[in-house]
């Protein structure tokens, strides 16, 4: 009987083994997959200038926002409706309408307004279509589209030449501050790269921000965006063009909080600004006429 079914044990022992090797290949296949990702980042790390002991500011999941450690506030606390009105158009993109007290008008990177308007002043960043399309502007208004420092009704501008990408050359993309009613707006539109020095001194502060948030990928971290906001001083940063789910994780890196203007715009004054104590991340995207992901609901609770 032991001879007789001897074979058969055999085979079953082999058929055992063929097994266990195929799990043990699939787990190699795993770890060496994790080993190339843990490399993959510590050469991130390296070009990035970071330490060994330090983190690298993740990239996260789109579909997955972070765990909330900022305070979120659905409403603006300052009711007061008097200084500078911004109102944001499209909220996948950098075009903002800025209405100085004296209703001097300024246009930025015109692209799916929803107005007809005449304005005074236009300014665009680079020639890529969805940043420079006046269909709707009305009047006789100076455009400006290159660097440089100009005067227009007694509002400063300067026009600093920046980088569209990583990388880019410079004059890809052109950040324009602006100096109104003793508040600096400095839009950066599409600036992909971090400024260096030079681009700092001229910039200089910007008590209003307007900043495309991403977290690489040939564009700025976020990492990089707490920098700009902190070396700026920053009280208030608008972000634009960029992902939606990153205003959280932003505004946990920079220590402020997250609050959404009623609508797709919001009143800036000299005297509000001097009161924030912490950074304000200002929501002035429009949801009602946007579809897609929207992290955020009018009750003011932080989506889960």
């Amino acid at each position: 009987m032991k001879t007789r079914y001897l074979p058969i044990s055999i085979l079953y022992l082999a058929i055992l083994f063929m097994f266990t090797s195929c799990l043990n290949t699939t787990g190699d296949s795993a770890a060496q997959e994790a080993f190339s990702k843990t490399a993959a980042t510590s050469v991130q790390n390296t070009e990035s200038g970071l330490k060994g002991t330090e983190q690298a500011v993740p990239v996260y999941d789109s579909n997955k926002p972070e765990p909330k450690t900022f305070k979120f506030i659905s409403k603006l606390p300052d009711t007061i409706k008097e200084g500078i009105l911004i109102k944001k158009y499209s909220p996948a993109y950098t075009s903002f309408r800025i209405r100085t007290s004296k209703d001097i008008t300024i246009i930025t990177d015109p692209y799916e307004m929803d107005e007809d308007i005449e304005a005074d002043i236009v300014t665009e960043s680079h020639q890529h279509l969805d940043h420079c399309d006046v269909s709707r502007i009305k009047g006789s208004y100076k455009l400006f589209t290159d660097p440089g420092e100009y005067n227009v009704k007694g509002i400063n501008i300067a026009g600093i030449a920046g980088h569209h990408n990583v990388g880019d050359m410079a004059g890809t993309n052109n950040i324009f501050v602006f100096d109104i009613d003793g508040i600096r707006i400095a839009e950066f539109a599409s600036q992909g790269q971090e400024p260096d020095e030079e681009m700092y001194k001229k910039i200089s502060s910007a008590d209003v921000l307007i900043l495309q948030l991403f977290d690489g990928n040939g564009k700025l971290t976020l990492e990089e965006c707490r920098k700009i906001t902190t070396r700026l001083k920053s009280k208030i940063i608008i972000p634009a063009h960029g992902d939606d789910n990153l205003k959280e994780s932003f505004a946990a890196l920079v220590g402020g909080d997250v609050y959404i203007a009623d609508s797709n715009e919001a009143y800036v004054s000299k005297s509000v600004i001097q009161k924030i104590t912490r950074p304000r991340v200002l929501i002035l995207d429009n949801w009602e006429n946007r579809t897609g992901y929207n992290p955020y609901t009018y009750d003011g609770e932080a989506y889960d």
